[in-house]
């Protein structure tokens, strides 16, 4: 949706679990030329999937005047399927207390079970010291 609100037919920028930078003035700009696109995003009193994506938005705005570079440092953990998922968030969050990653997306967290979920919990906690 957002990809269309910004004009793109045939190509999209799907920017994933990891952060990107956003201009303001990129949707500024946009909003002011379009303020029904506004009044309908603001027309909500909760989250609904008729609303575009901000960062959809901004990032497809800025596709013809960017080069876009995905970040190789960032970790992504979701609910494991088996032993060797498992093992993989264990792998993420000593990446993470290491300092190898820039950012981290944990997903489902209440659908993990006790020992997936306090892997995570122990890494973050251990990486929040660190940071400090």
């Amino acid at each position: 949706m957002a990809a269309r609100l910004a004009g793109r037919t045939d190509d999209y920028l799907l920017a994933g679990h990891h952060p990107h930078a956003m201009r303001r003035s990129t949707m500024a700009a946009f909003l002011e030329q379009d303020v029904t696109a506004l009044r309908a995003q603001a027309g909500y009193r909760f989250r609904s999937p008729a609303q575009f994506s901000p960062i959809g938005l901004a990032n497809n705005l800025e596709l013809d005047s960017s080069f876009v570079e995905e970040p190789a440092d960032f970790g992504f953990i979701k609910p494991p399927r088996n032993k060797r998922a498992s093992a993989k968030i264990a792998a993420t969050m000593r990446a993470l207390v290491r300092g190898e990653l820039a950012c981290i997306c944990v997903q489902s967290l209440d659908a993990m079970t006790e020992e997936d979920s306090r892997v995570v919990f122990s890494g973050l906690e251990e990486w929040f010291s660190l940071s400090r």
